[in-house]
């Protein structure tokens, strides 16, 4: 059935930015596709639309300004001709090169050996040498302390939790199945057993599998372990008759563990069990995996459950950012509206005018701002928000960098004088947005604000990032490294 779907695929597909960022990578998708571009508020201003909006069980940490009053000063100096007036001349040998350098800037950059800053301050200490820290060392030590508490937190914390949650989810997704059967909400019912069957085999492989959805498990592990590209999902598409342009595609080279995720087998199995919770959308142009997003909704409603998924959704959330996809939170919110406070399994399944005024009022939802579901082109699907709109269990985050690129690049921007897309963004995209003439001035040169629409986004861009205050920038680790970038 799904092979018939390749060489179509072939021919028109155009595959989304892909992120960076070590544990981003599994929860955070890239660029969005939203009808009217997604960057202006229906007032014309520029703002809540490039952030998700805030759903928490509660805050997990608050940021503590911690007041500053030095103000560091260094009298005028000039290096004498030969080095003549610097003191600790000896231990140092540089090339004639670095020797004229040093004397014309009062400052000279050579090769060394050392791996990290702090490897070569502790030996300036010992020496001693006066060491001048740059502000790129302190950027890179928070680095380093980030991805070694993330990856603490992950292994010791957050993995097993994850499965804890992945068992109870199943227990309870079986339960819903057995009581729907011979109903329209069947198939639905059986996806979602099979959605958290492969999380649980790809946490371990022992996990056990309900035998009603075996095949079709074993099928969407095979295509993970294979990281066979971008196909069609057995999982997701299953029970439905549709066609090369509805079918869920899903890129399966993006289960390749990457950054410290390749350390261990427990890293590994954590990093694509949240891969596979964060990237597949139960996405709301299909009915039937609406119900099933519905169903999820109801049975994380259940006993524990809400309380176990937020414990994995606000610690991630700290380190990395808030939830751009449509989840638990919207999902139960319009739930709880249109159906009441409590309704059960058998009310929800059960009201077929419930269910169309559900369907009326989530047209309404926002799609992701970034989006990383493979679609094809804008001649082809020309609503990407249509295609991109729905529910993910543990949806990928929202972050700066993302979004910058994302409305930087073709569908964002269209086609240069020589009908080029940018399909490809530039690392000197994010200082410019932020603000910096230099970035935008090489950006410029070398013609990659020639995309219509590339300036004008730019400056949005970058009127966008000025105004940003204190809380926002603090909002969370990931948050708080880019703006001291």
């Amino acid at each position: 059935m799904y092979n018939a779907y390749n060489e179509g695929v072939k021919k028109v597909l155009r595959v989304p930015l892909l992120c960076f960022f070590l544990f981003l990578a599994a929860v955070m998708g890239c660029g969005s596709d939203g009808g009217d571009n997604g960057m202006e508020a229906e007032d014309g201003q520029t703002g809540d639309l490039l952030e998700p909006p805030f759903f928490a069980e509660k805050v997990f940490a608050h940021y503590r300004e911690v007041p500053v009053d030095i103000s560091p000063s260094l009298a005028a100096y000039q290096v004498g001709p030969g080095l003549a007036n610097i003191s600790n001349r000896d231990p140092f040998h540089f090339s004639p090169a670095a020797e004229e350098l040093l004397v014309r800037n009062g400052f000279v950059v050579v090769p060394n050996a050392y791996r990290e800053f702090f490897g070569l301050y502790e030996m300036n200490r010992y020496e001693p040498v006066p060491s001048f820290i740059t502000t790129d060392s302190m950027l890179h030590n928070f680095h380093l302390f980030f991805s070694h508490l993330l990856r603490v937190t992950e292994k010791e914390k957050l993995a097993p939790a994850l499965y804890d949650l992945t068992q109870a989810m199943l227990a309870e997704s079986q339960r819903q199945y057995e009581i729907l059967k011979g109903t329209p909400w069947e198939n639905a019912a059986a996806r979602n057993m099979g959605f958290f069957a492969v999380g649980g085999r790809l946490l371990n492989a022992d996990f056990p599998v309900p035998g009603v959805v075996q095949d079709v498990v074993a099928e969407e592990l095979r295509l993970i372990e294979a990281q066979a590209g971008i196909q069609p999902s057995p999982l997701m598409n299953w029970g439905q008759d549709l066609g090369v342009l509805d079918a869920l595609l899903e890129d399966y080279s993006q289960y390749i563990p990457r950054g410290h995720y390749d350390s261990s087998q427990e890293l590994e199995a954590y990093f694509k069990a949240m891969m596979w919770y964060g990237r597949m959308t139960f996405r709301f142009k299909s009915e039937d995996e609406t119900r099933s997003a519905l169903l999820l909704t109801l049975a994380l409603s259940q006993d524990d459950n809400a309380h176990q998924w937020d414990q994995i959704y606000q610690p991630t959330a700290f380190f990395v950012g808030r939830s751009d996809d449509l989840s638990y939170h919207e999902y139960r919110e319009l739930l709880t509206e249109i159906y009441g406070e409590g309704a059960g399994l058998e009310e929800v399944a059960g009201a077929e005018d419930k269910w169309e005024a559900f369907l009326r009022k989530a047209v309404n939802l926002r799609p992701p701002l970034i989006n990383s579901i493979p679609i094809f082109e804008e001649t082809i699907q020309p609503d990407g928000g249509q295609e991109i709109r729905g529910f993910r269990f543990l949806g990928q985050r929202f972050t700066l960098d993302a979004a910058i690129f994302q409305r930087l690049l073709y569908r964002e921007v269209g086609e240069n004088k020589e009908g080029q897309r940018r399909m490809l963004p530039r690392a000197l995209d994010i200082p410019a947005a932020l603000g910096s003439e230099e970035a935008l001035a090489i950006l410029t040169e070398e013609g990659e604000t020639d995309y219509r629409g590339y300036e004008d986004n730019m400056g949005r861009l970058q009127e966008y990032s000025a105004g940003l205050g204190l809380e926002t920038w603090t909002q969370n680790l990931y948050w708080g490294w880019r703006g001291r970038s």
